[in-house]
């Protein structure tokens, strides 16, 4: 349990990561929401993602299904 959750919270980080390299211009010139709603929607999921980790990476709180929603913002935003 320990390993999927870890893999979860790799991919809602490499999520946050990318949305924060990738230009504001990009993000409305391919018809998506704005930077601004990327970073924040996927700070949030990244944040989620960190609280459900272990100690002593994480912080060990279980959230239930703010985690299933964290995956699935995190897998919008990479598709």
């Amino acid at each position: 349990m320990f390993l999927l959750t870890l893999a979860l919270f790799v991919v809602e980080a490499w999520a946050f990561i990318d949305a924060a390299r990738r230009p504001a211009a990009a993000f409305t010139d391919a018809g998506k929401r704005t930077k601004t709603f990327w970073m924040v929607l996927t700070g949030v999921a990244m944040a989620i993602g960190f609280l459900g980790l272990r100690p002593p990476l994480g912080l060990g709180m279980s959230t239930g299904l703010l985690d299933l929603a964290a995956i699935v913002a995190a897998a919008v935003y990479l598709a």
